[in-house]
């Protein structure tokens, strides 16, 4: 539905009276979703435990944890990135990847980081347990 829609759109429009339709995604933005209180508290649950600290070093998960934020209200961690909602269109193409290739360095998310060191756990998990079922 979402990668036809403008035709989809198009063609309700022309067919039938008004219909009212979806101006905004349904499905969270990942930069939101990673600031809700359920998923910091599983990443610092799964951050926690003795695998994880046999994968990563103290010092590394330490710093994760202490840095992890969760977003002050519900409804703002699940709104737009802020890279998002800056008017691209008024900047041109050259002058956008120049100033990202020398100006502009994205600043170190720390919640991405927690996300990516569980995505490490979790699949060190699973293909140790494939492991072994296959010996």
């Amino acid at each position: 539905m979402r990668t036809n829609k403008i035709l989809f759109v198009q063609l309700v429009r022309s067919a039938s009276p008004p219909i009212g339709f979806a101006r905004y995604n349904a499905i969270g933005h990942a930069y939101g979703v990673r600031r809700t209180q359920q998923m910091v508290a599983e990443l610092s649950h799964e951050l926690d435990t003795p695998h994880a600290r046999t994968l990563l070093s103290d010092k590394l998960i330490g710093l994760i944890l202490g840095n992890v934020k969760v977003a002050d209200e519900p409804t703002k961690a699940l709104d737009k990135e802020p890279s998002k909602l800056r008017p691209k269109h008024l900047v041109p193409w050259r002058v956008r990847r120049w100033l990202r290739a020398t100006v502009l360095k994205a600043p170190l998310d720390w919640n991405v980081l927690a996300f990516r060191a569980y995505i490490i756990c979790k699949m060190h998990k699973i293909l140790h347990e494939d492991a072994r079922t296959f010996k």
